[in-house]
């Protein structure tokens, strides 16, 4: 298997692609010769043409494909097929008309065409085979290279032996020089007679001097500082690790950056500490073991906290001035307090609503009234929410709003209520402003019915032999001898089919139509029984439950997809997501005429014929 371009393309590979280019090319050129041999080309022949010429657009892009990820040029190809193009486009402009054509230049380019798909194919199949061999040549000289390398190999095994050697001496030497290091002893003589010197062994080191210097970062581990002063020191990102500190005092010192663990039962008193910010699970761990604060003062803009807990009874009380967006729904222009009480948060203000591009509320009148304002009160508790909004002239309430386990409830101040309850267990909604009939179950179904004469319906909605559906006993009551105008679009909904002119827009008389009429003729008749119709009665066979009575015997018609199948898929209703639905049987009949109009000419020519021949017979 070798590798050309982007794709990986073996040499039995390569030799079939050549092969079907072959004989496709072979059939190609077949099927032409096949066309009559005179300079007319029939609607039929032109069909038959634009077959084989659809076959060798698809032959054209799988070999354009695969000759460009080898990186070979398509040039010769390309031109072949521009030229078979631009002959054949001009017949297939008229499909159903009869056109003069040249035979010989027909042919000519078709097999143009074919020959230099031969070519390619070829040239393809040679540079497979050139790969192949590289990778071949190249598999040879990687075993040579490998041979050389395993020699190098055992020059290095050598060569590693000698440098243990080497390295268990200098290990020798090393320990020796690490002896010496571990016991130090410097002695200087100074000047006035004095002594200054320097011990070190394997864990003591000993400076005796007048004084020492450490110039730069110091670290004192495990170390005791006993009776110690420090006076006057600056002690700067330092670090004194497991260590104690006792009776020690620092006066009049600096100490930055430093972090103290344990202040082991010592008090800061009178003491001053400034900081942007108190961790208060800092102070827990390192010694402060409380989280009650008492009679402090906290002034600050934010407190974090992942819990707050007010306790037993606890209270909080904030003040609220906002304007909503007005491009929310309904935006509040709001003032007021709001408080959190025994349990209950409790708001109250004087709020206006956003109307018609002016802020304003409600008047004595019930009416909306820009510039003026409404107190409002809201409570929400636990089991119930309460929404009071109140007159500007008096305390008596415009609207109230109380919700509860029980129900939904809705009071207006003018003195018409309306009362909703538990939707779910009401059977009718309580007001006027529906027209239904009933709403609700009726006969164990749920249903909406408009309208009724008795044991006629206008119109039900809803659940019907275990299933749902829309029913009208008063339209199907109401019969006409007209056509059938009504459709049902793919979103359910109803409207009225047209066939006048002033309903349409760009009205043509296309070409195809003698294509349309042949393709129809080969759709062929079939039957069936209706899928919900038999699932319906198979259903109730095994529950018992009555369902809603529907047929089960045979349909004949036509099938959409065998429509489809044939070219004819303009006369096929398409629902959502572009799936199949149905037939137009109204006009799916329409592209007959042109095949009935077809055989009326060769019956009158037949008939004219037959004239003629009797009249000649009578002489």
């Amino acid at each position: 298997m070798s590798s050309i371009g982007q794709g990986s393309i073996s040499i039995d590979d390569s030799t079939r692609i050549g092969e079907n280019a072959q004989d496709t090319a072979n059939k190609v050129a077949g099927n032409v010769n096949d066309i009559n041999s005179d300079n007319k080309l029939t609607p039929t022949e032109k069909l038959k043409l634009k077959q084989e010429y659809d076959k060798d657009l698809k032959l054209y892009a799988i070999d354009v494909s695969q000759l460009q990820s080898a990186g070979i040029p398509t040039t010769e190809l390309d031109s072949a097929l521009s030229n078979l193009t631009n002959f054949v486009t001009p017949l297939f402009k008229e499909m159903n008309r009869t056109s003069t054509v040249d035979r010989n230049a027909l042919d000519s380019v078709f097999t143009a065409f074919v020959t230099a798909d031969k070519n390619s194919s070829q040239v393809f199949v040679n540079m497979v085979q050139q790969v192949a061999d590289d990778a071949k040549k190249a598999g040879s000289d990687a075993k040579e290279v490998g041979k050389k390398a395993q020699e190098a190999g055992e020059e290095a095994k050598a060569s590693a032996g000698q440098a243990q050697v080497d390295a268990t001496q200098a290990k020798a030497d090393a320990a020796t020089a690490q002896q010496a290091l571990n016991n130090i002893h410097l002695s200087v003589k100074n000047a006035d007679g004095s002594t200054s010197t320097f011990n070190m062994n394997g864990n003591t080191i000993l400076m005796d001097t007048a004084q020492t210097i450490i110039n730069g970062k110091a670290s004192i581990l495990d170390a005791s500082i006993d009776t110690a002063k420090i006076a006057n020191a600056a002690i700067n990102t330092a670090q004194i690790a497991d260590g104690a500190i006792n009776n020690a005092k620092i006066a009049n010192a600096s100490i930055d950056d430093a972090k103290i663990n344990s202040l082991n039962g010592n008090k800061l008193v009178e003491n001053s500490i400034a900081a942007s910010k108190i961790n208060v699970d800092d102070l827990i761990a390192n010694g402060i073991n409380t989280k009650t604060l008492t009679s402090v003062n906290l002034n600050t803009s934010t407190l974090t906290t992942p819990n707050l807990d007010l306790g037993f009874n606890g209270t909080f009380t904030e003040d609220f001035d906002y304007t909503q967006n007005a491009s929310m729904f309904l935006p509040k222009k709001n003032k007021g307090t709001l408080t959190f009480n025994h349990g209950v948060l409790q708001s109250s203000g004087n709020m206006q609503t956003y109307v018609g591009g002016q802020w304003g509320g409600m008047n004595s009148n019930y009416n909306f009234q820009a510039g003026i304002d409404n107190s409002q009160w809201t409570e929400v508790a636990p089991g119930y929410i309460k929404l009071d909004l109140f007159r500007q002239d008096d305390a008596n309430f415009v609207e109230r709003t109380y919700i509860d386990p029980t129900g939904y409830y809705y009071k207006s101040g003018n003195g018409i209520a309306s009362y909703l309850g538990n939707v779910l267990q009401t059977p009718q909604v309580q007001t006027p402003s529906l027209i239904g009939k009933y709403i609700g179950p009726s006969a164990g179904q749920l249903r909406l019915q408009i309208g009724s004469n008795g044991k006629d319906f206008g119109l039900q909605v809803g659940s019907y032999g275990g299933g749902e559906g829309v029913l009208s006993d008063f339209i199907y009551n109401t019969t006409s001898s007209g056509s059938s105008n009504v459709h049902i679009t793919e979103n359910g909904r109803l409207v009225r089919t047209t066939s006048a002119s002033k309903y349409k827009y760009n009205i043509k008389n296309p070409d195809i139509e003698t294509t349309l009429g042949d393709r129809l003729l080969n759709v062929h008749l079939a039957t069936w029984n209706d899928k919900r119709a038999v699932d319906s009665y198979a259903e109730q066979l095994s529950t018992g439950e009555e369902r809603e009575k529907s047929s089960i015997d045979k349909y004949y018609g036509l099938i959409a997809e065998q429509l489809r199948d044939a070219g004819l898929d303009m006369f096929i209703n398409y629902g959502k997501n572009h799936e199949i639905e149905g037939i137009q049987y109204d006009r799916a009949w329409v592209p007959l005429l042109s095949v009935i109009r077809r055989l009326n000419n060769k019956v009158n020519e037949y008939e004219l014929r037959i004239s003629k021949l009797e009249g000649k017979i009578n002489e």
